[in-house]
């Protein structure tokens, strides 16, 4: 009730972000959502609201009680609640593309290593659909799986044929490899050649392209190993020592628990994410 509100209310608000974040739509559909962007746009709007008026009624009251000073509270407070509520609804707003961008990195992850034995599966003497079926099958889980299996669902309970099937879902797929990929698939079956052929041309190509990425990464991958030994261990070593070398000349106020910072805490959280860093560049 509260998303119509602002739907019927704000619409020419509304219809001024789209305009802005142009790219909003598209994203909405690419990752399968069941709201338009008008609907998105006018939940956000909903949430935001919440946002504002809880932190404005609990903000007020905790900082008046701390500082003794109301109007200090009411002015604090609606600083912050605005700048938090204008900001969440920024965010809010990029979750899409950020979805999106998850969605593809995921599938063309995947193609790396599962279009291989994707063509295990083709014959040009099977019906492509059925191919596609088998696959699905022995692999569920992928999200390279659920995109090809919409087109299998297509054919078999939709009514379609292969090729409107193909190209109704090159429209919708989120990824841009896989949309060149079943482009070709596409290109191949309206002019006859052989689907086996194709495929396997794709299956060397991805796998030269999945070499040439493990070697970047490789070189990325010691480089900044390279830098966290120098930077964070070296260092924190070095820090540590002069430190204590500096107390013997002059007392340094609560030394150890700086180095008992520098120890447990610094260098484990920045331990944890160059991992998560190293992880990312893993193709």
């Amino acid at each position: 009730m509260i998303t119509r509100f602002f739907l019927e209310n704000f619409k020419d608000q509304i219809d001024f972000i789209i305009k802005i974040f142009e790219d909003l739509p598209i994203n909405l559909r690419l990752i399968k959502s069941n709201l338009s962007a008008e609907q998105y746009i006018a939940k956000g709007f909903e949430i935001s609201t919440f946002i504002f008026i809880f932190l404005q009624l609990s903000l007020i009251y905790l900082i008046s009680l701390i500082t003794g000073n109301l109007m200090f509270g009411i002015t604090s407070s609606l600083i912050i609640s605005t700048l938090t509520s204008v900001g969440f609804f920024f965010i809010y707003l990029k979750i899409p593309s950020l979805k999106l961008s998850s969605l593809q990195s995921k599938i063309e992850k995947e193609m790396y290593h599962y279009i291989p034995v994707f063509s295990a599966f083709i014959s040009d003497k099977t019906p492509l659909e059925e191919s596609i079926k088998s696959f699905v099958t022995a692999n569920p889980d992928l999200k390279l799986s659920k995109e090809l299996d919409e087109i299998y669902k297509m054919v078999k309970f939709g009514g379609l044929d292969i090729v409107t099937a193909i190209d109704k879902k090159i429209e919708v797929t989120p990824s841009k490899k896989l949309r060149d990929f079943l482009f070709g698939l596409l290109t191949i079956i309206k002019t006859g050649g052989s689907l086996k052929e194709y495929v396997k041309k794709v299956t060397e190509d991805e796998i030269e392209e999945y070499k040439n990425k493990i070697r970047e990464s490789s070189r990325k991958l010691t480089l900044f190993f390279e830098i966290y030994l120098i930077s964070l261990v070296i260092g924190s070593l070095f820090l540590i020592i002069i430190t204590s070398v500096f107390s013997l000349v002059q007392p340094i106020p609560n030394l150890l628990e700086m180095q008992f910072l520098i120890v447990f805490f610094l260098i484990p959280l920045v331990s944890i994410a160059m991992s998560k860093l190293l992880e990312s560049l893993i193709p």
